[in-house]
């Protein structure tokens, strides 16, 4: 077989199995193929507004949405919230969080840590839950809050939307430092 008949086959062969019906088309992990999101998102970023302001941005390593619930479920948010004024008010990170697109509600779920820059508030939770039309941020999970030096337990929390009236669940533990009068 001289060097130009080696070469002739050589190509026909490569070019019959690059070419070739039993070549596989995009591959997917098992986990993405049957995933019922309509999208996934990697390196996430979504801004969210109102009346023409930034209220939040939320960015995550990931994201799946679904069209038909119109919701987004983030993994790693990392939230950073706004006040009127259009300055940073706080922030947010937990291991995950699903937005709801028709009530803008949020839940955050695992390691929640949520921090006030205005009042140096830090509130720890496994479950955070946000409610903006009804002015509303609560957790129905045990609930650390630090401030000024003082430590709160409790079994949740409620407040209002800027953290401003927080009431704790049945409180536990030992507040020093805090004078009560009746």
């Amino acid at each position: 077989m001289t060097l130009r008949t080696s070469l002739i086959l050589a190509a026909c062969l490569l070019l019959g199995t690059a070419c070739g019906s039993d070549t596989p088309g995009p591959v997917v992990g098992e986990d993405l193929k049957n995933l019922a999101a309509d999208n996934v998102t990697y390196g996430v970023r979504s801004i969210l507004t109102a009346d023409g302001m930034r209220r939040a941005i939320i960015d995550a390593d990931s994201a799946y949405s679904y069209d038909d619930e119109g919701r987004i479920q983030f993994f790693g948010p990392r939230v950073q919230f706004f006040n009127e004024f259009g300055a940073q008010s706080g922030r947010l990170t937990a291991d995950s969080g699903t937005l709801d697109l028709r009530t803008e509600a949020m839940t955050v779920r695992g390691n929640v840590v949520l921090i006030t820059l205005e009042t140096n508030r830090r509130i720890e939770s496994s479950e955070l839950n946000f409610d903006p039309p009804a002015d509303r941020i609560w957790s129905d999970s045990a609930t650390t809050i630090y401030e000024n030096g003082t430590v709160m337990r409790g079994e949740g929390f409620t407040s209002d939307g800027k953290l401003a009236n927080v009431r704790l669940i049945r409180p536990t533990g030992r507040i020093e430092g805090v004078r009560i009068e009746f």
